[in-house]
């Protein structure tokens, strides 16, 4: 019998400063109590194989490491946790690789191939994607308030996001 994993994977989108780091602080408090059950991962940080190994906890050989926990060993002392990608579109190709493992199988393999499981954590995704195409275009909208031009506008984003979406 295949045990089924309890696992949360949320996608925030829009323009800078609109709350997506700061909702996900108030999801990991009010489901965890605490704000230190969240780990923040800035996927700028992730832009090479190097960088992206010793973020998963696969390599600790590099003293430049400049982050002081693993995503592995963090989610080791705290299996009920929120894992924020934080700017995922900027991230290196490897980091897709692990996500994919951790959402297809609920676990990841440490470097002594001890498997660290992800049964209890929610991850999420945040992204700009789109919010410059969201931006222009309610700028360059009049402001009429006729509700069929809203609707135009507002299919129109729509549609243009998404395009930038699938891109990704």
């Amino acid at each position: 019998m295949k045990v089924l994993f309890v696992f949360f994977l949320f996608n925030f989108t829009g323009p800078t400063g609109v709350g997506k780091t700061e909702l996900a602080k108030t999801l990991a408090f009010e489901l965890f109590n605490s704000t230190r059950s969240m780990i923040s991962i800035n996927m700028n940080e992730c832009a090479d194989i190097q960088s992206t190994n010793q973020l998963i906890g696969v390599s600790s050989d590099d003293a430049s490491c400049q982050r002081n926990i693993s995503l592995i060993e963090f989610v080791r002392q705290q299996s009920y946790s929120v894992i924020l990608f934080d700017q995922i579109e900027k991230a290196y190709t490897k980091p897709w690789k692990f996500l994919l493992n951790i959402i297809n199988n609920g676990y990841l393999n440490d470097e002594n191939g001890e498997m660290v499981e992800f049964n209890n954590t929610i991850v999420i995704f945040t992204s700009n994607i789109g919010a410059q195409i969201i931006s222009e275009r309610i700028q360059n909208s009049s402001s009429a308030t006729n509700n069929n031009t809203d609707e135009k506008l507002s299919q129109s984003i729509k549609d243009e996001v998404m395009k930038q979406v699938c891109l990704f």
